[in-house]
């Protein structure tokens, strides 16, 4: 990771309290991100999720509402969440509180659910009983052992699939293509606090699948055209 004031050091000082700033070890504690309940249901959709290590980075006793009410109260409004820490391996301290921790741009636990997905859509490079035992794999590692981990080809569903990346990959700019992907991103299939700028969240057209072309883009190359919507 590049060291600036962007990239891991915004994320870092960004997502966390002052109170967890020194566990951290962040240059700051900004306070801007905070995750809404949509994150934690995903999680409580699991019998035994509290066991799961990685429900833990969700810090639910730094918040006083899990509900996003108003987004400039940050100590007030939605979840916390500490998923990285500016911190050695052996959890000794770096040089410096500028982030010296990597982003995980591709890891092993997305190339299991890859997989999986592949086969529950109908790929037939793969087979089940495969994508069973790596999803299985993958959560027994965020279980630690405890039960709770392990499931079954009949829940294999892309619905689970769906869900499991948001547990495995949260604050890992994953979710937004996740959902395209899987067809949720618009509409009103699927609704999250603040889809469509409301605080229940409502349905959005279509076409913000796709992003606009910036102005100044079009202003250069009179060959662009404007994104449908936009």
């Amino acid at each position: 990771d590049t060291q600036t004031w962007g990239g891991m050091t915004f994320l870092l000082s960004a997502m966390q309290p002052s109170a967890l700033q020194a566990d951290v070890n962040a240059v700051g504690a900004w306070q801007g991100n905070r995750a809404t309940k949509a994150l934690l249901h995903t999680f409580e959709k699991e019998s035994q999720h509290e066991v799961d290590t990685r429900f833990e980075m969700l810090r639910l006793d730094h918040t006083d509402n899990i509900d996003i009410v108003d987004p400039s109260l940050f100590t007030d409004n939605g979840i916390p969440v500490v998923k990285y820490y500016n911190r050695n391996s052996d959890g000794t301290l770096p040089p410096s509180s500028i982030a010296y921790t990597d982003f995980p741009l591709f890891r092993l636990g997305e190339v299991y659910l890859n997989y999986a997905e592949a086969v529950v859509r109908g790929g037939t490079g793969g087979d089940m009983t495969t994508a069973v035992q790596l999803i299985n794999d993958l959560r027994e590692r965020a279980y630690d052992g405890a039960a709770g981990a392990v499931i079954n080809a009949n829940q294999l569903t892309l619905d689970f699939i769906l869900d499991e990346r948001g547990r495995e990959f949260f604050y890992e700019a994953q979710r937004r293509t996740d959902l395209i992907r899987f067809g949720k991103f618009t509409g009103t299939t699927y609704i999250w606090p603040w889809k469509g700028n409301v605080p229940e969240g409502r349905g959005v057209a279509d076409f913000y699948s796709v992003y606009p072309i910036p102005a100044d883009d079009i202003g250069a190359n009179e060959n662009l055209d404007q994104n449908t919507g936009y």
